[in-house]
């Protein structure tokens, strides 16, 4: 993969720039990365690279920021929708063409087949679980309503586990992995599960949070240790804190208005934001953070078995 690095603050001053706002008074996230993607999202910490990464959708790259490299940016397969660490180095990455694992060399292995038709569908958030498993959601592109689900990759395969959604967005787990939620944009809410961590087989979906689409569009999330959903908000120039009984207990504002996925790195938030057209405002497009007072639930890099 070929690396274009860029000066920027280090990775360990950020973490001191953002400041330690008291939770229930979230101020304003500082930018940290001004990328000016078009469509930023899926942020992930890779352990390997001791970097914070997360992709254009719009220009299929991934952006890295770490001490030793600064910011850097590769190429993704066309169409990437959601990158994780993987557990053997690299990168594991979702297209609607399968699953891909891309090595720190640049070489690419294909982790699962295509379950999807490209023509017509495309893969969208993803997540992985404590088990080191991949979750990733799919929506025609169309939006047709109902057409969408999300399915967890395992033994070469994918396995629908929540269907009759239409644009299936963040997913994550309660600390205990006993509650699995997940965002279905179009439908205005995120719903909750009970969730059995062997098996993958969830319990009844029920609404745990819900918002009008006037407010903000729910889209990425994270789940911190104390059962806090963090929900960005596309329209909202926002960050939501969700506490566990569904109600807003707190708000980090983002001078962005497209806010769309956010991931911890100990109690700091990073915020990924969109600028799809290059119109919105200085910053739009760019990585933001918030010291948030509260740590995220460990993600684990993903694992397969490569074919």
């Amino acid at each position: 993969m070929a690396h274009q690095n860029t000066s920027c603050p280090s990775f360990q001053a950020t973490l001191r720039l953002v400041g330690s706002d008291d939770m229930k008074t979230l101020s304003a996230a500082s930018l940290v990365a001004d990328t000016r993607c078009g469509l930023g999202e899926s942020p992930f910490w890779d352990p390997h690279a001791e970097a914070l990464s997360w992709i254009d959708i719009q220009t299929s790259t991934l952006h890295s920021f770490s001490d030793t490299d600064g910011l850097s940016t590769s190429r993704l397969p066309r169409g990437s929708t959601f990158a994780a660490s993987a557990a053997a180095g690299g990168i594991v990455v979702a297209h609607p063409r399968g699953v891909d694992h891309i090595a720190r060399d640049g070489s690419t292995r294909g982790a699962a087949p295509p379950w999807l038709d490209p023509e017509s569908s495309t893969t969208n958030d993803g997540a992985i679980d404590s088990r080191g498993r991949l979750w990733v959601g799919s929506t025609t592109r169309d939006r047709d309503p109902g057409a969408g689900g999300i399915g967890v990759v395992a033994d070469g395969a994918w396995d629908e586990r929540m269907h009759g959604m239409t644009l299936p967005n963040g997913i994550g787990w309660s600390r205990d992995d006993r509650i699995i939620y997940y965002v279905d944009t179009l439908a205005e809410t995120v719903w909750k599960a009970e969730f059995d961590v062997e098996s993958t087989i969830l319990g009844q979906a029920r609404p745990f949070f819900e918002m009008p689409a006037s407010d903000g569009l729910l889209d990425g999330l994270a789940v911190d240790v104390e059962g806090g959903v963090w929900v960005a908000l596309w329209g909202g120039s926002s960050v939501l804190r969700i506490d566990p009984a569904g109600r807003i207990a707190g708000r980090v504002t983002v001078d962005a208005p497209k806010v769309t996925s956010c991931a911890f790195v100990g109690e700091t938030l990073f915020i990924t934001t969109a600028n799809p057209n290059g119109t919105d405002a200085a910053g739009s497009g760019g990585l933001f953070a918030a010291h948030v007072g509260v740590e995220g639930v460990p993600v684990e890099p993903a694992l397969f078995t490569w074919v």
